[in-house]
């Protein structure tokens, strides 16, 4: 048998946790801008470390530029989902929140 004052106490439990606040995407930026960062890291590296004209992928021959022109690509990108992912919320949205 079910206790309705129990019920209740769950159903009032479940609306206080706010189960919104991060699924929004706010996560997922984050996931990627850790992701890009990553790349972005790596291929530094290989743009100050490695040989370029005998690295060979793919059955190419790739340059230096390519592996600069990644990096700036990608810390671009990481920047980008950074902000998304950090970024303030709005006014309104944190008056709304406290407010209920």
């Amino acid at each position: 048998m079910h206790d309705p004052d129990q019920a209740r106490l769950l159903a009032r439990s479940a609306q206080d946790v706010d189960v919104r606040d991060d699924s929004r995407g706010y996560w997922m930026y984050r996931f990627l801008a850790g992701l890009f960062a990553g790349f972005a890291i790596t291929h530094l590296g290989f743009a100050l470390f490695a040989d370029m004209d005998s690295l060979r992928y793919f059955g190419r021959t790739w340059s230096t530029g390519y592996a600069w022109g990644e990096v700036v690509l990608f810390s671009a990108l990481t920047l980008l989902f950074a902000y998304l992912g950090w970024r303030t919320k709005p006014r309104g949205q944190r008056e709304l929140r406290t407010s209920g």
